[in-house]
Formats: C-alpha cells, sequence, structure tokens
C-alpha cells in the first residue's frame, strides 16, 4: 500500500512489509500461562477463536500493553522536515534509518501547501485573507533557496553544508519499523480533531494501514488505550 497523505505527489506512507498478526498478541499473552492458540480456518479463511478476540479487547482495557509490541510494521515515510522533526519526539518502540543528505545529489524536494492554516479561535475552517499572496512569496523563496543551493555545490561547498541553505519544508525520507503499541500511539498523537492537519494526515495513512493487518488487535487499542 502506498499512499500519499499530503496530495502533492511526493509525501508517501508506503507499506513495505510487517511481523506477526493479531494470533500473534494472543499468544505473547497466553505464554505467561504456558498456553498457544491457533486460528480457525475452512476453505474460506482463517479467524481467530471468540475467546481471542476477548482477550484481545481485555489486555487493551486493561492497559496490560506488552503483547502489542510484538507485532512489526515496516513503513517507508516521505515528510517535510518541520513536520519530521515533531514526528521523531516519539522513541519508544520504533527504529529509524534516514536519507543522508550528504549523498544525495537530486534536485531537493520542498512541500507547497495547497491551503495555509490560520491562527486564532477559527484556525480550523478559515484560510487567511493573505494567504494566496503569501503563498506566491513561498514559491519566490523557494526558488532563490535552491539557487543558492545549486550554487553552493558548484562552488564546490560540502553537500551537508549545502543543504542548510534550504527551508524546513524540504522533504526527507525514512524506514521506520516500530511496534503495534508505537504506531497505536503516534495515531493517538496526530490522529485527533485539532491537531496539525498535516500530521492528522499521515496519521490517518498509519490508520489505514494498521487497521488492515491487526484489526482486531488495532480497533481495541484505539477504543481502549489510545482514547485515553
Amino acid at each position: 500500500m502506498n499512499l500519499d497523505p499530503l496530495n502533492d505527489g511526493i509525501s508517501a506512507v508506503n507499506y513495505v512489509d510487517h511481523m506477526g498478526d493479531d494470533l500473534r498478541v494472543v499468544n505473547a499473552a497466553r505464554v505467561s500461562l504456558d498456553r498457544q492458540s491457533q486460528f480457525e480456518c475452512d476453505e474460506t479463511g482463517r479467524w481467530l477463536l471468540e475467546e481471542d478476540e476477548k482477550l484481545i479487547v481485555d489486555l487493551a482495557a486493561r492497559k496490560h500493553i506488552s503483547p502489542f509490541f510484538h507485532p512489526q510494521i515496516c513503513l517507508c515515510i516521505s515528510m517535510p522536515s518541520y513536520l519530521g522533526k515533531v514526528w521523531w519526539r516519539s522513541t519508544v518502540g520504533v527504529s529509524r534509518s534516514e536519507v543522508f543528505q550528504r549523498y544525495v545529489k537530486a534536485s531537493p524536494k520542498l512541500y507547497s501547501p495547497s491551503s495555509w492554516q490560520g491562527s486564532g479561535p477559527d484556525a480550523k475552517t478559515r484560510e487567511p485573507e493573505a494567504a494566496s499572496d503569501f503563498a506566491v512569496r513561498v514559491e519566490g523563496l523557494y526558488r532563490d533557496a535552491e539557487a543558492l543551493y545549486e550554487e553552493a555545490l558548484a562552488s564546490a561547498i560540502s553537500a551537508d553544508m549545502a543543504h542548510m541553505l534550504l527551508p524546513q519544508a524540504q522533504y526527507t525520507s525514512w524506514i521506520e519499523t516500530g511496534s503495534l503499541y508505537y504506531f497505536s500511539r503516534m495515531f493517538a498523537l496526530h490522529g485527533r480533531l485539532g491537531t496539525q492537519e498535516s500530521l492528522r494526515a499521515y496519521a490517518d495513512c498509519i490508520d489505514r494501514i494498521a487497521s488492515g493487518l491487526f484489526p482486531v488487535s488495532w480497533r481495541a487499542l484505539i477504543d481502549h488505550v489510545c482514547a485515553t
């Protein structure tokens, strides 16, 4: 699954792979009693036993979260740097490997929002009156910054120093492998109404991917752990 949260053809939340399933959560809990469970299955597919679904819900409701660290999801994420700085504040239960700009010679990619969010009590519903003029000025800033960046490279200035000339709207990419519980916390932090709109778009992508891979566990986490 490849998703474009900011709808600009550059942003990305791309599924790489995953480890485990809802049964992994069940057996990570049942091992304490030296027990293991299995899927029920027939020619139409497979599913959890009813008692195992209830166990997952009970684990989440009681905030017994350790079994939810065993399933893992690996994603490749492309995000403007200023958003990435917020996303990266969460570090428990995740490993990340980022593009190293020193070795990247491609032209930088910069985020240009389709609308500008205002400030104040009605910031979520009204775009500032000066937004259209401001957008034009920002595009000019981007052109000047990119030209200065290219000039720095042509002048034999190191790539990592040249990158400091670019706006925080520059895209960066990384591979992120995290536990199911980690991703549920990211959704709780950034997926609610009232959070930053751009980050909420990324959180919605996490929701789409995780709910398809771990439907029972994800719903239990969202309903019982992330709701508090």
